[in-house]
Formats: structure tokens, C-alpha cells, sequence
């Protein structure tokens, strides 16, 4: 992974994730971190795809700051490793393929 990139955006990925209430409360944001970098560094191609499918399949029924931080992070290692467009757009017609099988179930 670009790891200066990767920096940069796990810097803005910190920033406001805790807000202070009017009752004096705070409200604290799940997000990403090192070791989650770490985990995708480690994964391979394969993994990469199967993770990222499975998160997007699931941006239909809501999900955290963190799973869109955690996807962004899949997309900056896949673009670092050059996965084949080919491999990327199978994937991305998966994934809406698997969508439209969804919402029609649920019609």
C-alpha cells in the first residue's frame, strides 16, 4: 500500500471522529486504523475482491463510517497492486448483479 497516501487519509479518517454534546456527553466514531491497514496489506488479490464485495453488497442496508473508510482502504491497495481492470469490473458487475437479486427479494 502507498503508505503516504494511506497516511494522509487515515489522518483525515481521525479527524472529528469524536463530538462533544450539549449535555457534555461525547460521541465517539468506530475507525479505521493501523492495524486494519495492516490486515489488507496482508490479504491477497482474491481477499481483497471477496472483502470488498461483501462490505459494498451491504452499503444497500447501511453501514458504518468505518466499513466506507475500510472500503476506501481496499480501493487504494487494489489501485496500488494494478489489479486488472477485467478482474475489477467482474467484480463490480457481481456486486450489482447480487443487488438487484436482493432488492427484487425484497419487493
Amino acid at each position: 500500500m502507498d503508505r503516504k497516501k494511506t497516511d494522509k487519509l487515515m489522518k483525515l479518517f481521525n479527524e472529528d471522529s469524536s463530538f462533544k454534546l450539549k449535555n457534555g456527553k461525547t460521541i465517539q466514531f468506530a475507525r479505521c486504523n493501523n492495524e486494519d491497514v495492516k490486515r489488507i496489506e496482508a490479504m491477497t488479490n482474491e481477499e481483497l475482491m471477496d472483502t470488498y464485495k461483501s462490505i459494498s453488497i451491504g452499503l444497500e442496508y447501511g453501514v458504518s463510517l468505518r466499513d466506507m473508510e475500510f472500503l476506501s482502504l481496499l480501493e487504494m491497495e487494489m489501485t496500488t497492486r494494478k489489479i486488472p481492470d477485467n478482474k475489477i469490473n467482474k467484480m463490480v458487475n457481481y456486486i450489482n448483479k447480487t443487488r438487484d437479486k436482493i432488492a427484487k427479494q425484497m419487493d
